[in-house]
């Protein structure tokens, strides 16, 4: 489904790929929730998101939202080859939401592989001082990133690109919010970014960095890495810090894009390659196979893949809704 360019998945050796399931039908055993297995191996840190967003009152629906990500999947089949089967699942897509934020940089690369201009590309990161009250450094920030980006030596340099966030914290400094961009332009001068960013930022010394992406695929890696990365474990595992960071962010974008990247609808998955059709949900094709059904059972044979690729509703789907859980459907004379 995704299919990135030579070289992308050496370059990001560090990066996981989409989730993976793994069914055990000859085992005859009910799979685990899908809950359970969407969120294993970050359990603990998810409760405390669910934690610190239970304390901010105007967050209930977000929260709900966060909480059953990942609690119904369906099995669909590719009309045209009965053997490409795969789940689909109806997910939270927050940005503290691990796998949706994985699943979330994984779409991101793809959109600027197939859509973005060439390059060359830049790398640039835009930083502040550090300060104590979250809420006053992020305003600052942003503040100054408009006005960086309205600047004519701005417009003159750079054509376009995507912006993300990141926010880091020690117990000395406080809080560092700061900006990685992926840009398209022409050559800057170090001294004249770090000079047009302190005039914009109001402050006498700041912190920048430029530099020239190797290749295409070292850009994909680099949108991965941040796009999935908003804040680091010493904010997620503490509870204080990660209301404050949750509360601070509620109403700030992480990811936007600029210039001529400006409606590529970067966050948008692709339209899908293949036709699918619905085939029921996960558990009552379990329950089917289970009884005998030997269409059910051939199906549980096709998932049990280790790439099964695990994706969004919206991906397979993009113009209707998942149905109810109580009216599945198994087409009577499948193509198997």
């Amino acid at each position: 489904m995704f299919n990135l360019p030579p070289g992308f998945h050496e370059a990001a050796q560090s990066i996981t790929s989409l989730d993976v399931l793994q069914t055990k039908a000859c085992e005859g055993d009910v799979p685990p929730s899908l809950p359970s297995f969407r969120h294993s191996g970050w359990e603990k840190h998810r409760e405390r998101v669910i934690a610190a967003m239970g304390t901010i009152p105007h967050l209930a629906q977000r929260t709900a939202r966060f909480k059953s990500c990942g609690a119904d999947s369906w099995v669909v089949q590719d009309k045209d080859d009965s053997s490409h089967v795969m789940l689909v699942g109806s997910y939270c897509g927050d940005r503290f939401c691990k796998p949706c934020a994985l699943a979330r940089s994984h779409v991101l690369a793809e959109n600027v592989h197939s859509k973005a201009p060439p390059g060359p590309y830049r790398l640039v990161t835009l930083t502040l001082p550090s300060s104590h009250v979250l809420s006053e450094v992020l305003t600052h920030l942003f503040d100054s990133w408009k006005r960086f980006r309205l600047s004519p030596l701005f417009k003159d340099r750079v054509t376009g690109g995507v912006c993300f966030l990141e926010i880091t914290h020690s117990l000395e400094k406080g809080w560092h919010p700061h900006f990685h961009l992926v840009c398209v332009g022409n050559y800057w001068r170090y001294a004249d970014l770090n000079a047009l960013w302190s005039r914009c930022a109001r402050v006498p010394v700041t912190v920048v960095d430029i530099r020239r992406a190797r290749d295409l695929p070292a850009v994909l890696c680099y949108l991965t890495r941040y796009a999935s990365k908003l804040v680091p474990p010493s904010i997620s595992s503490s509870l204080n810090l990660l209301t404050t960071a949750i509360a601070a962010l509620a109403s700030r974008r992480s990811i936007s894009t600029f210039g001529t990247w400006r409606g590529l609808r970067l966050l948008s998955p692709l339209p899908s390659e293949y036709e699918w059709r619905l085939c029921g949900t996960l558990s009552w094709v379990h329950a089917e196979a289970r009884q005998g059904n030997p269409q059910a059972g051939r199906l549980l044979m096709y998932l049990n893949h280790p790439e099964i690729i695990h994706a969004q509703w919206t991906d397979v789907f993009p113009n209707k809704s998942p149905p109810p859980l109580q009216n599945v459907l198994f087409p009577t004379n499948p193509i198997m």
